[in-house]
């Protein structure tokens, strides 16, 4: 039973600060003899040369292929935008609305075979298209409509 490992009961603090004061004696002693040896060579020794100036970076065109891809990216990158801009807008519920708003962009009212979702769809996109091309957006009040044609209010 003495050949085994002794079983500490409570704190190891003293020896564990016993062990790290060894080890930084250790790791200073071996610093010092490494500032001396590395004085000594170098008082012998010619100065180092300078350091050379690393060569600019090239720069490389890229390939037509890369660039029809990187074009690819950047539209899919713009048309998801365009459809997450889309889903954002606000668009009236009321059907009546969504068709004087309809009107007033200068699309037709209905389209043969269309819902009110559809429409409420079509409005949609409508409004996103004039987002996107920096139209300004006509508020709605009420039931009065704006005539873009006439520049005045019906």
């Amino acid at each position: 039973m003495t050949d085994r490992a002794h079983i500490h009961f409570g704190s190891l603090e003293h020896a564990e600060r016993e062990r790290l004061a060894k080890l930084e004696e250790e790791t200073t002693k071996r610093l010092e003899l490494l500032r001396a040896s590395k004085s000594s060579a170098s008082s012998s020794a010619p100065p180092p040369p300078p350091p050379v100036a690393a060569p600019p970076p090239e720069t490389v065109e890229l390939s037509t292929a890369s660039q029809q891809a990187i074009a690819r990216q950047q539209e899919l990158k713009e048309s998801m935008a365009k459809r997450k801009r889309a889903r954002e807008l606000a668009v009236p519920t009321n059907d009546n609305q969504v068709k004087l708003k309809l009107r007033d962009s200068g699309e037709p009212v209905c389209l043969f075979g269309e819902q009110a979702p559809e429409r409420r769809e079509r409005l949609r996109d409508v409004m996103a298209l004039c987002i996107d091309l920096d139209e300004p957006d006509i508020e709605m009040r009420g039931g009065q409509t704006y005539d873009r044609r006439y520049g005045h209010a019906k």
